[in-house]
């Protein structure tokens, strides 16, 4: 059973932001058609209940679920902190009528005692909210291949992060940075106590971040191994299977994933995520026509970036360029595919596979004075 995070649009007219309650999104679907809800998109924050088993009033799930959403869509340090502000309202209101209060009735040391208890239940409040500064930090340090950065804010939100979920997360970042620094042994070693962690409780979210390592380890086939294993295990997932075809492009069989692209449900899906559809179906096209190929990818990143431009988004979208990039040259408009590479290269460099940065230096390296080329030419001895 999993808590949905979605919008729509009741049968009143009006927008519901809010989370539902279901064992699949195909039948949080149905669940949500019944009740005559319409214009329906699901969102990243999908939970499983067994983890929050505890559900919050209706009231403050749907306050809840607004604040997610808009924070998705606009995230920013003024957000954090009205959303601060709005969850302190109450503490800030008694701590200034206790200081009005100690100050009319002459109790000075009382208001000062029950003044320093609310002042240091805030701070306490305040320290966490820049644990979420610090963690957007570490997103951008590892979009641009900061990986000692990486590896040094992975230490400060050791034990900080909420649920096993979030350690996972900075735990499998810290991972990716020993990978990509070509500790192997460490990288794996650091991920087998979350493997016995997640093997009855979500198997498929370990298969398939655990993936990422292999893939800036360069090992491509165990990479396309555990994106089949997340596949499998997730229940014929509308966003494992776009994973497992988009590693089936790339390094696998290119009948299997149009098999698996016939078969997708792209409604099911998060809203955030619609544009990887356009994505895959650029990928599959550009086996056979780089041509028509290039208009889905870039309808596949105007959609990323409409999405909102998230430092957890930054990899997706330079790896799409990139794709974007290949696709133009081999459809020989190789001056286009320079300029797209270029805008991406400072995080490319860091994240694309091998293969397609051998392509892209052989596509792109046709004429002199491109210096995305020759970046891409240390990149290959590197």
């Amino acid at each position: 059973m999993a808590r949905y995070l979605f919008s729509a649009r009741n049968a009143k007219g009006k927008i519901v932001d809010s989370f539902i309650e279901a064992p699949s999104a195909m039948l949080a679907l149905a669940m949500l058609r019944k009740k005559e809800y319409v214009e329906i998109r699901f969102h990243p924050g999908t939970r499983s209940v067994a983890a929050s088993p505890t559900k919050p009033p209706q009231n403050a799930s749907a306050r809840h679920a607004k604040n997610i959403i808009h924070f998705q869509q606009r995230p920013g340090l003024f957000f954090l902190l009205r959303t601060w502000l709005a969850a302190n309202v109450l503490m800030l209101s008694a701590l200034c009528v206790s200081l009005l209060a100690g100050w009319w009735m002459q109790w000075y040391i009382a208001a000062a005692l029950v003044a320093s208890a609310l002042l240091i239940i805030m701070v306490v409040s305040v320290v966490r909210s820049l644990d979420v500064i610090r963690y957007d930090h570490l997103l951008r340090a590892y979009a641009f291949g900061e990986w000692a950065q990486v590896k040094r804010l992975c230490k400060k939100l050791e034990g900080k992060m909420r649920g096993d979920a979030g350690a996972f997360d900075v735990a499998l970042h810290a991972a990716v940075a020993d990978a990509a620094l070509g500790d192997a042994l460490a990288s794996r070693a650091s991920l087998e106590p979350w493997r016995e962690k997640f093997a009855s409780s979500a198997p498929a979210l370990f298969c398939a971040r655990s993936a990422e390592v292999y893939w800036h380890m360069g090992d491509y086939p165990r990479f396309l191994d555990n994106m089949r294993q997340a596949a499998s295990l997730s229940a014929s997932d509308a966003a494992a299977m776009i994973d497992e075809a988009m590693a089936e492009v790339r390094f696998g069989e290119l009948s299997r994933a149009t098999q698996i692209f016939s078969f997708l449900q792209p409604e099911l899906l998060p809203v955030t995520a619609l544009p990887w559809v356009d994505w895959l179906k650029g990928l599959i096209e550009m086996e056979h026509n780089p041509a028509s190929a290039v208009a889905m990818l870039r309808r596949a990143l105007d959609g990323m970036l409409q999405a909102g431009q998230t430092p957890a988004g930054w990899t997706s979208i330079a790896i799409a360029t990139g794709d974007l990039g290949v696709a133009l040259a081999r459809a020989g408009k190789v001056q286009q595919a320079r300029q797209v590479v270029r805008s991406a290269w400072p995080v490319l460099k860091h994240h694309a596979p091998k293969p397609m940065l051998a392509e892209l230096r052989t596509l792109l390296q046709r004429k002199a004075n491109l210096g995305v080329s020759r970046s891409l030419k240390h990149a290959q001895k590197d």
